[in-house]
């Protein structure tokens, strides 16, 4: 996980803002927003986003190993 820092716009106001990759939600603070239109989205917006393998020097997409599922042998009936 990291965190980002960069200053951006908000409705003409300049703001830093901290992104956190590892985040699920976000938010904002209201002394921002208040100001900012409110907009009406036909439809969810779709974000979709490139895992890699840390340790990858080439930062090739990861790809999870192929592994088969191994069961373990069933147990012999008491005799």
């Amino acid at each position: 996980m990291s965190r980002i820092i960069k200053t951006i716009e908000i409705e003409g106001v300049p703001t830093v803002a901290l992104f956190d990759t590892g985040a699920l939600y976000t938010y904002v603070r209201s002394s921002l927003a208040q100001d900012a239109p409110r907009i009406k989205m036909p439809s969810p917006p779709i974000v979709r986003y490139r895992r890699t393998n840390p340790g990858n020097p080439r930062n090739l997409p990861y790809q999870r190993e192929n592994r088969r599922i191994r069961f373990r042998h069933r147990r012999r009936p008491h005799r």
